[in-house]
């Protein structure tokens, strides 16, 4: 099974595109390639023999895998660089890896939708060219801030993402970002938008108590095992040496 794994790892790895889409694509080809062997199985004793010819029946990785990289919708390749369209069960598992992740997934957001909608804030004279992009900056480390805490309370809550099944880290990590999104909206105030209400703070505290109120939902928890569980197989593939 390991050799059928490595062939068709050989086809799926040098392709630039989403995690889940290539997961898909491993379990379908693992499962024809399966088949070719079973049969050819049948009708020969040696099982080297029926792996050869299993082998040469399903053809060439690298033929394959160009056939594929052709037929792919050519935005699948951009997406893969995307740290929003990859797995969150895939990020480095550890805590300063997930806060890394989180920062650089919301700059990247705010790249793609703040700096068109602070453009047209300057363009429209609502706002300067400072002001702009201090709102750039702080909204970044709102989204920073929010997908962090986010991340961390349902991998403590669920022992997931690298975390320890805890209530103490839970909370920990509800007060983190409960302090992170105060300072976010303190800034905002202070320095792009002092006309801000005071009750747009109470966003700070209903933040986490949201987010931990959807990660203790059954269906949520259900989720989350399920996303775990599938860590597994990942890893297996992950783990296979080919010589690519």
């Amino acid at each position: 099974m390991e050799e059928l794994m490595i062939h068709v790892e050989k086809v799926v790895r040098p392709l630039r595109i989403p995690l889940k889409q290539k997961g898909l694509i491993r379990e379908e080809l693992l499962n024809h390639l399966t088949e070719i062997y079973e049969e050819e199985l049948q009708e020969h004793d040696k099982s080297e023999l029926a792996m050869k010819v299993a082998l040469e029946r399903f053809g060439p990785a690298e033929i394959i895998s160009r056939h594929l990289k052709e037929s792919l919708p050519w935005y699948f390749m951009l997406f893969s660089y995307l740290p929003m369209f990859a797995p969150v069960r895939l990020w480095p598992l550890s805590t300063w890896a997930i806060i890394r992740r989180a920062w650089l997934t919301g700059m990247l957001f705010w790249l793609a939708v703040g700096i068109p909608w602070c453009g047209v804030l300057i363009a429209t004279g609502r706002k300067s060219i400072e002001s702009a992009s201090a709102l750039w900056l702080i909204l970044s480390i709102f989204g920073f801030v929010e997908l962090a805490m986010a991340i961390g309370i349902f991998g403590a809550m669920h022992g997931a993402y690298g975390q320890r099944k805890s209530m103490w880290r839970t909370i920990l990590f509800a007060i983190g970002g409960c302090i992170g999104l105060t300072a976010a909206i303190a800034l905002l105030k202070y320095f792009v938008t002092p006309e801000l209400s005071p009750g747009v703070f109470v966003i700070s505290l209903l933040m986490p108590l949201c987010i931990m109120a959807i990660s203790a939902l059954p269906g949520f928890a259900k989720l989350i095992h399920q996303d775990v569980e599938s860590t597994k197989r990942a890893d297996e593939w992950n783990q296979l040496i080919v010589d690519e």
